[in-house]
Parts: C-alpha cells; structure tokens; sequence
C-alpha cells in the first residue's frame, strides 16, 4: 500500500442491512428479503469510495475491542484502507446502525446506536506527524457535541500551524462535513478551506434552499474558503471564494435501488475531483454523477474505477 494521500477523520461502525419489500408496519413480524452486516459511518464510507476510485487513503477513528472489531478491521483491508493510527477502546462497544431499505424505492431508515464510543482527541490526532506523512487532503466528519466540534476546531487550527511552516507544495488541504442538526459546528466555519453542508443543517440554521445556505454560510468562512451544499433530489449547489455559485442537478438511476451513503459518495466524490486538480464546478458536478450511479446500485463496489 502506497502512502496515503487523503486521512479522513470520523465515524465507523456497523451496519446491520436489512432489505425489505416494502417498509414494515409497526409491531408485525417482517421476513426480509436480504440481510447482511456492512461497515459504515460517514468517514469510513468515504473512505471507502475513495480506495475504489482508486486513491490512497487512511481512517482515523476510534474502534472498541468488542468481538465486532475484527470484522471492521478485515473490511478496512479489503478495501486498502489504512488505520495505522486508529485508536482502540477496551471496556467499549462497537456503533450501530440498524438500517431498513425499502426495495420499492431506495429509501433508508436507520436506527443508530453510538454505545458512548469516545471520538478522536486532539491528543491521538497529534501522535501523527503530517511532516513525515504524504497527506494532501485532510476530512473531518462532525459528529455531534460541544466536545466534538471543539477537537475538531484544535485538529483544523495544528493543521494551519504546519501549513504555515511548511512549503506550499506541501500544504495540506482540509474539509468538514456537516450533516446533523446540531448548534455546535459554528465554530469550525473560519478553520478549513471546503465544507460541506447537508439540507437538514442547512433548514436547522434558517435557510430554505441551497442558493441560500451557500451564500450564508460563506459569510462565516475564512477568505478563499468554499461551500458545497447538498439538497437531496435537488441536486448540490457550490459557491466559491470569489463568490461564485454553480448549480448541479441530481442524476438519479433509472430505479432507486439503495440510497444508503449516497451522500457519503458525493462527499468522497467532490474531494477526489479536488485532489486530482479538477475545479470546483467539475467537482459538484462529479459527486452528482457518482452519487447518482450508487442510488442505482446495492453497495459500494460496483463503483470501482469510475473515474469519469
């Protein structure tokens, strides 16, 4: 494996897919059509569409010693991902995620369990030395919590630190996604140069619509800095530091098969297209494309080496 290029930073857990005919109704007893355990978690899975892009890549998150480790850990492999500075729990369980997908249309429901699996530090995240490592991008998934966010906002700020003592061709780029509804992510705006903002944070902080949320949010962004905005079925939209703003449609598959990490997708997407140079435009555009074709597919893999 070579070097990673591009750490992602967040979640892992299990996911316990359960396809169904159709979603059940509340106290029957369901037979489903196909079950099976995945892993998951936002970073992971971006992790995940990255490695099949065909980048080198690296998880850092944190794992419980519980007997579902082993099966993380030999996902992790399959897919060349690197966890070389994972931290691991005992005395903790592994997240869970019990996910319901709707065979008629794609849809997913899921049941999360995070068992109080601490998140990554700002003291494990100093253990790695980014002078040594052949990081270009770095991505933090914001979970939830004042405790979270303000790790994230120490990471982001050792981040800037190197950036600043080190060749610019060197610079390490950085993202953060913020997806749930939660107070606490206002503090990370002015800290990284791309985030990605989701529909339900976007409605949570007053805006109605994408062309909103990426104006507003830009004015609590560092100069330079970009937003990508996702709007589900309504496609994504992005606003440069120039105040530039491009609209992509969604491109959904001709039927909706499984929308699990549909998101997850275009996030890993849009930051491949950035590394691999492209503009910020192509980029949304990208993670439109790719997000699309994983709707039509179960699963990641069948998305190895798309690379259009």
């Amino acid at each position: 494996m070579s070097d990673p290029e591009i750490l992602l930073v967040g979640l892992v857990c299990v996911d316990i897919i359960n396809v169904c005919q159709q979603f059940p109704e509340e106290d029957t007893d369901t037979r489903v059509l196909h079950q099976e355990w995945k892993r998951g978690g936002n970073a992971a899975n971006n992790a995940t569409v990255l490695s099949l892009l065909g980048m080198s890549c690296e998880f850092l998150g944190t794992i419980a010693n519980s007997h579902e480790k082993r099966f993380l850990l030999e996902d992790f492999s399959k897919y060349n991902i690197a966890i070389n500075n994972c931290v691991f729990y005992e005395n903790h369980q592994t997240p869970l995620s019990i996910v319901m997908i709707n065979s008629q249309n794609g849809s997913r429901t899921i049941l999360h369990s995070e068992k109080k699996l601490p998140s990554i530090k700002l003291e494990d995240f100093e253990k790695i030395d980014l002078d040594k490592n052949n990081y270009k991008w770095i991505h933090f998934e914001a979970r939830r919590g004042q405790t979270n966010a303000v790790a994230i906002q120490q990471m982001l700020e050792k981040i800037a630190n190197h950036n600043q003592q080190t060749d610019a061709r060197k610079r390490i780029r950085t993202s953060v996604e913020l997806e749930k509804a939660v107070p606490e992510f206002s503090i990370l705006f002015n800290l990284t140069d791309y985030i990605f903002v989701s529909k339900d944070y976007s409605k949570y902080q007053g805006f109605n619509s994408m062309e909103e949320a990426v104006i507003g949010f830009q004015q609590k962004c560092c100069p330079g800095s970009a937003i990508i905005c996702t709007w589900g079925a309504e496609g994504a939209m992005c606003r440069d530091g120039n105040g530039t703003t491009h609209k992509s449609p969604a491109i959904p598959p001709e039927k909706l098969v499984d929308t699990l990490g549909a998101g997850d997708t275009f996030t890993a997407a849009a930051i491949y297209s950035l590394v691999m140079g492209r503009g910020l435009e192509e980029a949304v555009d990208f993670g439109c494309r790719l997000a699309g074709l994983k709707c039509g597919i179960i699963g990641f893999d069948e998305l190895k080496n798309f690379t259009q």
